[in-house]
């Protein structure tokens, strides 16, 4: 359509698991400028922008969004909010969905297809032609029910079908095809999803710390971040008495009570599915949320795409003056930043560290 050489994200570009990413790119319009720049720049998801990379004759495509938000007004310069694809499922509902005894993986998969179609009352208006993929064979079999009345998106259906307790995992990619050429978002669906350590093996992936450029490891308590009592509710969706899980208690490791309630959903009606959603949430955090994050340079090391993904799990160690002796740390890789030179892994770590 157009050749924007000046176009340039102003930041590190994220790609995470499960979740929506936002970035800022900005351009100077000149009398040099592609005159289809204004096409090329569209809001409203008019323009896609993919980051491929072709280091070694293999195509990989490393990010990519859908432009929400452009800026420009008396001078040259044009700026543009970004956010992955994954935020095209929040503008998408749910309709009316029933599924009794279905595989966790494929109701995923026919939520996604809903957000890949048109929609009844717009037929002319296309979806985003989003592919599933299941990763792994199958996952659990559940019972989900959605009603057109609820108002639910169909981001909001796969996020809480992921954070129940054995809940499927799931990550957007993308992938070229031919005749015509295409990049298609493809959502990659599993029980687990990347590469997973092997019991007594090292995992798949590891940095040292003459590969770490800076690292940091983020704990917090309290909130939505910690607590070792839960209870998880639901409105119920008008089906009178308010339906809500037992509370789920955690361990006994020299911490008060410190209650935290939160609603998964406001369509779930049964005890047994609040219940598995308070499990599910107090084991991420009856030891408070912990984050790590390290920047490594692209020239050296494992490489993006190549020799790890999101899910893949990692092992990096860390060697500071607050650390007496060396710290390694195991995790599974669910989000990175990158730009031309660095990534960013983020790890998420279950246990205290």
């Amino acid at each position: 359509m157009a050749s924007l050489p000046g176009l340039v994200p102003t930041g590190t570009l994220r790609r995470t698991m499960g979740r929506s990413e936002s970035a800022t790119f900005a351009m100077t319009v000149d009398v040099g400028t592609d005159p289809e720049w204004d096409r090329a720049t569209r809001e409203g998801l008019g323009s896609v922008y993919q980051l491929v990379e072709d280091d070694d004759g293999a195509e990989r495509v490393t990010w990519g969004g859908l432009v929400m938000k452009r800026d420009f007004g008396l001078g040259n310069a044009v700026n543009l909010a970004v956010s992955t694809h994954e935020i095209y499922l929040d503008g998408r509902y749910t309709g009316t969905y029933k599924a009794t005894g279905r595989d966790q993986n494929l109701i995923m998969a026919d939520l996604v297809n809903i957000a890949a179609g048109a929609n009844s009352s717009a037929p002319t208006l296309p979806g985003l032609p989003f592919q599933t993929v299941i990763v792994g064979g199958p996952g659990a079999v559940r019972d989900r029910a959605y009603a057109d009345t609820d108002d639910k998106t169909v981001f909001a259906a796969l996020d809480e079908l992921a954070h129940v307790d054995g809940g499927p995992q799931w990550r957007l990619t993308w992938q070229r095809l031919h005749g015509p050429e295409r990049i298609v978002p493809v959502v990659e669906i599993g029980t687990r999803l990347g590469v997973a350590r092997q019991p007594g093996m090292a995992a798949p992936v590891a940095w040292s710390p003459r590969q770490i450029t800076s690292a940091s490891l983020s704990r917090a308590w309290g909130g939505a971040s910690g607590g070792n009592l839960v209870t998880a509710t639901s409105t119920g969706s008008g089906t009178g008495a308010r339906p809500q899980s037992v509370p789920k208690a955690g361990p006994v490791d020299g911490r008060p009570v410190w209650e935290y309630r939160y609603a998964p959903s406001t369509s779930i009606t049964t005890q047994a599915v609040l219940d598995s959603h308070a499990a599910a949430t107090l084991a991420q955090i009856r030891s408070g949320s912990q984050a790590v994050a390290f920047t490594v340079s692209r020239a050296t090391g494992p490489r993006l795409l190549v020799d790890y993904d999101l899910g893949d799990d990692a092992d990096v160690i860390f060697d500071g003056p607050l650390f007496p002796t060396p710290l390694a740390v195991s995790g599974q890789i669910v989000s990175y930043d990158c730009d031309a030179d660095t990534v960013t892994p983020i790890l998420s770590t279950s246990g205290s560290l």
